[in-house]
């Protein structure tokens, strides 16, 4: 879920701090893992054990349209593939920020996506 839409569902401040402390008490009531991304700058996954943040690549933006649909695509296939967490916020993000560079939304440029895979640095928040 994008910030904007998770903050509003919630009635809750758009701000980081905010937006993990709600994900922790969804985390409490059951939930597994939340993601939330934030647009150009990452996105934030919170799990029972840690907060991650990555920040978006610096990417030449075409579109944005369909890049939340793509990255909701990429973080399902890293769950399937059983990819860390640290693995699945940056393959997640690299492939809706290849997205971005192609005016035809939903186009992911898998090779892209790798090059700029290896530009993400995850980080515990």
């Amino acid at each position: 879920m994008n910030h904007a839409e998770f903050s509003h569902a919630l009635q809750i401040d758009d701000d980081i701090k905010t937006i993990k402390r709600k994900a922790k008490e969804i985390l409490d009531a059951g939930a597994k893992s939340i993601v939330v991304t934030l647009g150009s700058q990452g996105a934030l996954l919170v799990t029972a054990d840690q907060a991650l943040f990555a920040a978006s690549p610096q990417v030449n933006l075409s579109s944005t349209v369909g890049c939340g649909d793509t990255f909701t695509a990429a973080y399902t296939l890293s769950l399937l593939e059983q990819y860390d967490p640290e693995k699945s916020l940056a393959f997640s993000i690299a492939c809706a920020s290849a997205s971005a560079e192609n005016d035809i939304p939903g186009h992911l440029d898998i090779e892209r996506a790798k090059e700029l895979n290896l530009k993400i640095t995850v980080n515990v928040t």
